[in-house]
């Protein structure tokens, strides 16, 4: 078997360019194709909604099965977006890559683990297959990402451990963290990966903290009246970025 990559030049609206990319590699043999719903353009900042009646235009003029790709954050939207594009399968990158659990089942389901309780069977899988560090490590990064944006300091100590030990004592401090947070009520989300560009975590709750360190830094270092004039200005511009 042999997997090649097609690309149709153009916007996302023109469906007849891309359905002829379609029937092209039908044409040639494919066997099943697989669409993303975006452009090459949309991604990081410019990271928008994906475009499924694009891809329902393209399944209805090709006769193999097609698998839609993106706009997959949760398992009820693999549910929707067969229902939408009349795809045979869906396939997910970017939220996998935080929740390996996302085809599971849906998010009300009883069985739904936590991010922390992924991380720690995840670190007893990678000690089994004796995974390289540098590879868990990405991973906790994206696994724990949410819980990461509130708990910095834990962060820290994720992003400076070295070997598997040390990786396993800051997850289990996350997860120790988050059991916590869990207890007070605290309604801080357990996933973010997915929308971090286009609906970050603490938005305003970050802006203050930079402004406050900032502030402080600042008047730290200087404490004079002009400078007390300058830091009111520097607070306001960090409040705003």
């Amino acid at each position: 078997n042999l997997a090649s990559r097609l690309e149709a030049e153009g916007s996302l609206a023109d469906t007849d360019t891309r359905g002829d990319r379609g029937k092209e590699g039908e044409a040639a043999g494919a066997s099943v194709l697989c669409l993303h719903g975006r452009t090459k353009e949309m991604k990081g900042q410019s990271t928008g909604p994906c475009d499924w009646d694009a891809i329902a235009a393209v399944k209805r003029r090709v006769g193999i099965p097609l698998i839609a790709n993106g706009g997959i954050q949760k398992f009820e939207d693999v549910e929707r977006c067969l229902l939408h594009t009349g795809c045979d399968a869906v396939m997910s990158s970017e939220a996998l890559l935080e929740n390996p659990a996302l085809f599971a089942g849906p998010a009300s389901s009883s069985r739904k683990p936590f991010q922390d309780d992924l991380a720690l069977e995840y670190m007893g899988l990678a000690k089994l297959y004796s995974t390289p560090h540098k590879q868990i490590k990405a991973h906790m990064f994206h696994f724990l990402y949410a819980g990461l944006q509130l708990h910095t300091d834990l962060r820290a100590q994720l992003g400076q451990a070295k070997g598997f030990d040390e990786l396993h004592a800051a997850a289990t401090a996350f997860r120790e963290r988050r059991i916590e947070d869990r207890a007070k009520g605290s309604s801080w989300p357990d996933t973010g990966w997915y929308l971090r560009y286009r609906e970050p975590l603490g938005g305003d709750e970050k802006k203050k903290r930079k402004a406050a360190e900032m502030a402080s830094t600042i008047a730290a270092s200087a404490p004079s009246e002009k400078v007390a004039r300058g830091t009111e200005e520097s607070v306001a511009e960090a409040a705003e970025n």
